[in-house]
């Protein structure tokens, strides 16, 4: 009995084995056809399944492979990011280094902004090393380019990707520098109380000036914005000159019966008082100027007179006494120079003599004293303020 050769043959032999069955003669047979058509059935099955199986294993491996050969591909290079995004790659970092320098040098030297002490980039710059397709990897001009630089004369600082992905990304540079401000140096006002004038009064002696100075400071600027201004020291270029003020100080107590009869002999301030001291009783007032020193400077005559006395004594050195009249004698003392002799009559403002620090003096002063009827008085009592 010959095996069929297809499978319509197959199914009518199947029939016929069927029948024959019973038949001892062909039991054996009939398993072993049986057997076989399970087999050969499972064998069409999978032939007709086998060329998608075939396309899909292609597909797998294909893509493997192609990764594999991608990722053996890549090389190792540093990677430079800015604000976040992949600039490019270069082969070592110096190139990379050397790049920003040049970039943030002439991005400082593109601002106006003078006495320059440090700068640099503001942006976030990280160079990594890594593993990177070798199409990213940036020569020194594409890396330059990318970066801004159009060439060593033109800078945009605008920069981009090599991967041609859009980044809002534009260098920017943070700048220290110092700088100077001419500034005026205000003055200030020095009051002088004196007792030869009544409480209200002012007189400015000597007018104030301002001086001149030279602010230092330190600045922060972001591109040429300045964000940031500290102060730091002044230069005295020239001083100011204060304002001097005579101010009047007597008081109620110390004009009361004041005659007012008498024209100041000096117009300064008062420097020692009438009255009782430490190193005893002072019969009148000590004047000196109001500022600097007051040696060699004038002494008028208080009053119309005529010279009692023109000469030096141990206590008030060089020192002139004039008769007023009407029980009046003034004494001035410690003078540097007599301008008047004995039996001269003089007017009120005539010069008598020059102030000085002659006798017992502790430096120079007009020491001014006023005797009436032969007793020893308060000169502020006699004295006229506006004379």
């Amino acid at each position: 009995m010959k095996f069929p050769s297809t499978l319509s043959s197959l199914v009518e032999y199947k029939q016929k084995a069927i029948t024959a069955f019973r038949n001892s003669h062909f039991r054996n047979l009939v398993i072993s056809v049986l057997v076989f058509s399970l087999l050969f059935t499972g064998v069409l099955v999978f032939s007709g399944n086998h060329s998608d199986l075939a396309d899909q294993d292609v597909s797998i491996y294909g893509q493997e492979a192609a990764i594999t050969a991608q990722a053996n591909n890549l090389v190792s290079a540093y990677g430079l990011y800015i604000d976040g995004s992949f600039i490019a790659a270069a082969e070592n970092k110096e190139t990379i280094d050397s790049a920003l320098d040049i970039l943030l040098n002439a991005k400082v030297a593109s601002l106006p902004i003078t006495n320059i002490t440090s700068y640099r980039l503001r942006n976030d710059v990280i160079i990594e090393e890594g593993e990177f397709n070798p199409q990213y990897i940036a020569d020194e001009a594409t890396l330059y380019k990318l970066l801004g630089m159009e060439n060593e004369y033109s800078f945009t600082f605008v920069v981009k990707s090599i991967t041609g992905e859009a980044i809002d990304c534009k260098l920017s540079a943070e700048v220290k520098a110092t700088g100077t401000k001419t500034v005026e140096i205000p003055y200030d006002t020095d009051y002088v109380d004196t007792d030869l004038r009544v409480a209200g009064y002012e007189k400015v002696v000597t007018a104030g000036a301002n001086g001149v100075g030279i602010e230092n400071y330190a600045y922060v600027y972001h591109d040429d914005v300045l964000v940031e201004e500290t102060y730091l020291s002044t230069e005295v270029i020239e001083k100011p000159t204060n304002e001097i003020v005579e101010r009047g100080a007597l008081n109620a107590d110390k004009t009361v019966n004041s005659l007012g009869i008498l024209a100041s002999p000096y117009h300064g301030r008062i420097s020692s008082g009438y009255g009782y001291r430490e190193d005893g009783f002072h019969d009148g007032i000590d004047i000196i100027a109001i500022s600097g020193s007051c040696y060699g400077h004038d002494v008028y005559a208080a009053m119309n007179g005529t010279v009692i006395q023109a000469c030096y004594s141990s206590g008030l050195g060089n020192n002139v006494k004039i008769d007023n009249g009407n029980g009046i004698i003034i004494t001035y003392a410690h003078l540097s120079k007599i301008l008047v002799t004995k039996g001269q009559t003089v007017k009120t403002g005539d010069v008598v003599g020059q102030i000085g620090a002659t006798g017992r003096a502790t430096g120079p002063h007009l020491h001014f004293s006023v005797e009436d009827h032969g007793k020893s008085v308060n000169p502020l009592l006699y004295l006229d303020l506006d004379k």
